[in-house]
């Protein structure tokens, strides 16, 4: 008895400290954030292959950056179009989100924040006043799930949500490890 209560506290320590690397959507809406592993590299590299990372893959760097402390953090606000189709009478919407991440800093890895959604509205300007509404995934919008829990018919894609941020973090960090970003670019003038 005392081997299994060991080994099931073991096991369960061992879950309480893992570090989420994807993103998934759970009951609570889209997980808050991943840490990415980064062995080798600094903080202060961290933030600097990060800054360059945003130059390179953003058309307009200046606007997408919103804050920045050296070394320590930065928040960016970006936009894409088509990260998720929404149901429609007849087909379906190919939807853009508007998100905010900050991503913050440490010796050997950092953390990637999703810290708001907001997707495209598609009634605007002629039945809404915003161009944007915000995304929220979590079991108690009646918005977007059922009472079950379910995604409602026009939400059951949003699958394509962590998917779209996990791309995202996988391309900033291949431009840490190896400086390559994933837009291509043509060296060969």
């Amino acid at each position: 008895m005392k081997k299994l209560l060991s080994i099931l506290s073991i096991i369960m320590c061992s879950l309480a400290f893992s570090q989420n690397t994807e993103f998934s959507i759970t009951d609570e809406g889209l997980s808050k954030y991943v840490i990415a592993e980064t062995k080798g590299h600094s903080k202060e590299e961290l933030y600097n292959k990060t800054i360059e990372w945003i130059n390179r893959s953003y058309k307009n760097p200046k606007e997408v950056i919103k804050s920045t402390i050296p070394n320590d953090y930065i928040r960016i606000e970006g936009y894409s179009d088509n990260v998720f189709k929404r149901q429609a009478i007849g087909g379906t919407i190919p939807t853009g989100l508007r998100y905010q991440i900050e991503i913050s800093f440490k010796d050997d890895k950092y953390k990637f924040e999703v810290i708001g959604i907001e997707m495209k509205n598609t009634l605007f300007p002629s039945y809404s006043s915003s161009p944007f509404t915000v995304l929220n995934l979590a079991k108690g919008n009646e918005y977007v799930r059922k009472k079950s829990g379910e995604f409602r018919n026009s939400y059951k894609n949003v699958g394509d949500i962590p998917l779209f941020f996990d791309r995202l973090n996988a391309q900033l960090k291949t431009y840490i490890e190896s400086g390559v970003s994933d837009n291509k670019s043509n060296n060969d003038w």
